[in-house]
């Protein structure tokens, strides 16, 4: 056989096989497999993105926002039984019934929609009468009101002030139940929402809340 006949048989014989490859799916199924691989590769890139915590949602990112929703106060005890299953950061709104200040951010802060949301998802939340007759537990203390008459601060009040007694003040514990500390006196709604996102996102471990107030950026314009 001459080289010239070799040479177009070689080439008749590639045809041939490419027409088969072609006719039994074989390079459909080769193309397929390997956009298979390409997919199981972008979706593990994808996994690994997703995969690690969550930064802490700010107040704007809130969605949806319910205009009826109230906070849900609970007591101090309850709380240190919910921290263990579930952790939240508390928020202590320490309060008298004399307290005209009270009153007010009862009446217009905290029922603006932000706040209620915000706190609600972020925060458990203690309503608590700084001159209650109450035998509290708490922590692994038995705090007790011995002056039953007129205005006697309760001494749990008195721990977790700082012995500085001025209401309203709110006071945060971290989920483990450890102090952040107290943030005294009367906050319109914007304040509060800057105040609450200094708390959650932990600011106050490298900035001053007036310093993040400073620069911070709501949802709730002053009225």
């Amino acid at each position: 056989m001459n080289k010239y006949l070799k040479n177009r048989l070689t080439v008749k014989s590639k045809i041939l096989l490419i027409l088969v490859y072609l006719i039994t799916g074989t390079g459909a199924t080769i193309f397929s497999q390997e956009t298979s691989k390409d997919q199981t590769k972008n979706n593990a890139g994808s996994k690994e993105k997703v995969i690690g915590t969550s930064p802490k949602k700010t107040s704007e990112q809130l969605n949806p926002i319910q205009k009826d929703e109230k906070v849900k106060w609970y007591s101090i005890e309850d709380v240190e039984k919910l921290v263990k299953s579930k952790p939240k950061k508390i928020l202590i709104d320490v309060y008298t019934d004399w307290c005209g200040w009270c009153k007010k951010m009862d009446a217009s802060t905290f029922t603006n929609p932000v706040i209620t949301s915000y706190i609600n998802e972020n925060f458990y939340a203690v309503k608590f009468n700084a001159e209650t007759a109450d035998t509290i537990n708490f922590h692994g203390g038995k705090y007790i009101n011995l002056i039953r008459s007129g205005r006697s601060t309760h001494p749990l009040a008195v721990s977790l002030l700082g012995w500085r007694i001025s209401y309203p003040t709110i006071v945060y514990l971290m989920e483990t139940l450890d102090y952040i500390g107290p943030i005294p006196g009367y906050q319109t709604p914007e304040q509060f929402e800057g105040t609450l996102n200094y708390i959650v996102q932990e600011k106050f471990r490298t900035i001053s809340l007036e310093e993040f107030q400073k620069t911070f950026v709501g949802t709730i314009k002053p009225k």
